[in-house]
């Protein structure tokens, strides 16, 4: 997604575009303070000397004629031209960032989707930088993009001094919907038929978070789904929380036999398109993984199980015990994080309490995203239970997994964790050692347990065991004890110190 953190002055965007508008605007908002919305492109030029941000489709360009008309670049319908080439693309994403013309001390981004369903998701380019993508290759990955350029003012107008061009493979992706779900996927990934069942298995997720839960979900939740023709792409799987997800697999045969992940895994994505809970608790991660775990865990993967039983998935999979028995695996031994309040609120009151505590803390339909403690207030002023009152406000939000196994200090140390092991069986283990590194010059081996940080156990006190290595500032130290077998090795560390 576009993080705009600059200081904008005003949104401007036409028809169509007004859901992904708000979501941008309400996005902004959220770290910077109130930002205007304005549905006409017809009058950009009273606010010509401002910081802006203009979303549209190709179809609109005329309206910003006089601005687009600067550009060393056209657009026409499925069709990008440049000076010396053209790009063509039933789904591009072009994202231009300059210096205004009109006030160079402002700047100016546009957005401009072939559709509008091509927008939403492309990342913000650097000052004076240009990128160019196609929504199903996804936005994950600078890889992702097509194009990354650079141009600058030339007279009266733009001149592109650079530009770096990323090939990706053609993907004639066939189109199927049902309902609430549309997928593009690869036809040496599904059937016809399959794709439907792939389609209905979607549409029931979605259900979930829009009927059980009654959230207001996008009218289309799209996916894009094929074969990967990177040879270090297993399988990857991701979301923006407006409305898309990508899944990216290296062959028919694993994706399809794979004895875990893919229920879950997708129910984990509708989770973060359905509501995104953030908290600033963890920097630079700006989330919390209390609802993608409880949802999916606790309402998704059981309500799948009453209507399809073990026909849900392509093949026979015990896709069952990554639902409920997971989440209580993963909650064992924490009391304080908002994941395992959210359960017991859930055992005792009902998922329908927690949907309208969602619809009341989020600032619009096509905005899901709310600071957690704001939603877990919400939600406390609607229980009746002076316990549960108090766990909320005593609280905490559950760290990310991702959070963990990216964090800053594990590299300097050599140390690469396992996030499926934390997150399928709930502990830390070693899944490799550089050479020469730290750890290795400490005999940390692959296999290795993480027992305990800062005095905090992790298999009893796992959230504060995490949340005191998150927490930790630059050139604080850190006490661990790894495990293996039987042998304990105690580590206080500091990123080039060891004692």
């Amino acid at each position: 997604m576009i993080l705009f953190l600059l200081g904008y002055d005003v949104i401007l965007y036409q028809d169509g575009t007004y859901p992904y508008a708000v979501y941008e605007r309400e996005f902004y908002e959220y770290f910077n303070g109130e930002l205007p919305l304005i549905d006409s492109l017809n009058c950009w030029d009273k606010y010509r000397d401002k910081n802006l941000l203009i979303l549209m489709t190709q179809k609109d360009v005329g309206k910003v004629k006089e601005l687009i008309g600067m550009f060393p670049i056209e657009f026409k319908r499925d069709t990008v031209f440049f000076p010396d080439t053209l790009f063509i693309a039933w789904d591009y994403i072009f994202v231009g960032r300059f210096n205004n013309p009109f006030n160079k001390d402002k700047e100016i981004i546009i957005e401009v989707g072939n559709t509008v369903e091509a927008l939403g998701g492309a990342r913000e380019p650097k000052s004076n930088g240009f990128t160019l993508s196609r929504k199903r290759d996804g936005i994950m990955y600078e890889d992702d993009f097509s194009a990354i350029g650079e141009w600058q003012w030339r007279g009266n107008g733009l001149e592109i001094t650079r530009i770096n061009w990323i090939s990706h493979p053609e993907r004639h992706l066939l189109k199927k919907a049902w309902k609430h779900i549309k997928v593009y996927y690869d036809s040496n990934l599904f059937t016809s038929r399959e794709a439907l069942k792939f389609l209905k298995l979607m549409n029931s997720m979605y259900m979930v978070y829009d009927s059980i839960y009654s959230i207001p979900m996008p009218e289309t939740v799209y996916v894009y789904i094929y074969l990967s023709k990177d040879d270090k792409i297993k399988y990857t799987l991701y979301s923006i929380p407006f409305n898309t997800i990508w899944c990216k697999v290296e062959s028919r045969e694993g994706f399809f036999r794979a004895v875990r992940h893919r229920i879950v895994s997708f129910a984990h994505e509708m989770a973060r398109i359905s509501f995104q809970p953030i908290s600033k608790e963890y920097p630079p991660s700006i989330g919390a993984d209390d609802w993608s775990q409880y949802a999916p865990m606790v309402g998704v993967v059981p309500y799948i199980d009453s209507i399809y039983g073990d026909t849900a998935w392509f093949y026979p999979v015990p896709y069952q015990k990554d639902g409920l028995p997971l989440f209580l695996n993963l909650i064992k031994g924490v009391k304080w994080t908002y994941e395992s309040i959210l359960y017991e609120i859930d055992r005792k009151y009902g998922k329908g309490i927690i949907g309208k505590a969602i619809s009341r803390s989020i600032p619009s339909p096509y905005f899901r995203l709310v600071d957690i403690k704001v939603f877990m207030d919400t939600l406390g002023s609607l229980v009746r239970d002076e316990g549960i009152r108090e766990r909320i406000k005593r609280g905490i939000p559950t760290p990310f997994h991702h959070s963990l196994y990216r964090w800053k200090r594990w590299k300097p140390m050599g140390i690469t964790p396992s996030l499926d092991d934390m997150f399928f069986k709930s502990r830390f283990c070693v899944e490799a050692v550089e050479k020469g590194s730290v750890a290795d010059s400490l005999g940390i081996k692959p296999g290795d347990v993480l027992m305990e940080v800062e005095g905090y156990s992790v298999e009893r006190e796992k959230e504060w065991a995490y949340r005191s290595l998150l927490l930790k500032k630059e050139g604080e130290g850190v006490r661990m004890v790894f495990k293996r077998k039987n042998r304990k090795r105690i580590i206080n560390y500091v990123p080039g110190v060891i004692k």
